[in-house]
C-alpha cells in the first residue's frame, strides 16, 4: 500500500487528476484500492473530484483523499491513510482540515463556539 501513497503522490502533480480517479472507479481500481467506498456512484465520485482543480498546486495528497473519501466518517479516513504509510506530518493534515471544516461549519451557522487549543477539534 505504500507504493500506491507514492503514486497518488505523482498522480496529483498532474493536471485532471480528477478525471484520473474517475477511471480509476470506472475501471473498479479505485475499488480495490479503497474498499471501503465499493458501491459508491460514479456520479457521487465526481461530486468529490470535481472541485480538484481548485486546490492549491502545493495541496497535500491526503486533502485530495479526504475529499475522495468524504462520505466516510472521519476516523475511518485516517486509518485508511494510515494503511497507505502515510506518514505522521501528513496524518496532521488531516487533522487540520478536520479542524477547518468545523470552524467554517460554525461560522456558517454563527456559531459563538471558540476553538482552544484544540479542543474543539478532538
Amino acid at each position: 500500500m505504500e507504493r500506491v501513497w507514492q503514486e497518488f503522490n505523482k498522480m496529483v502533480a498532474y493536471p485532471r487528476f480528477d478525471q484520473a480517479i474517475v477511471e480509476m472507479h470506472r475501471l473498479t481500481l479505485l475499488d480495490v484500492i479503497f474498499p471501503e467506498i465499493v458501491g459508491m456512484h460514479i456520479k457521487e465520485l465526481r461530486r468529490h473530484v470535481k472541485h480538484f482543480s481548485h486546490f492549491s498546486p502545493n495541496c497535500p495528497t491526503i486533502l485530495y483523499l479526504m475529499e475522495i473519501l468524504q462520505g466516510l466518517p472521519f476516523n475511518q479516513r485516517m486509518d485508511i491513510a494510515k494503511r497507505l504509510k502515510a506518514s505522521i506530518r501528513i496524518l496532521n493534515y488531516s487533522n487540520l482540515w478536520k479542524c477547518s471544516i468545523k470552524l467554517c461549519e460554525m461560522k456558517y451557522r454563527r456559531e459563538k463556539s471558540i476553538c482552544i487549543a484544540g479542543q474543539f477539534c478532538s
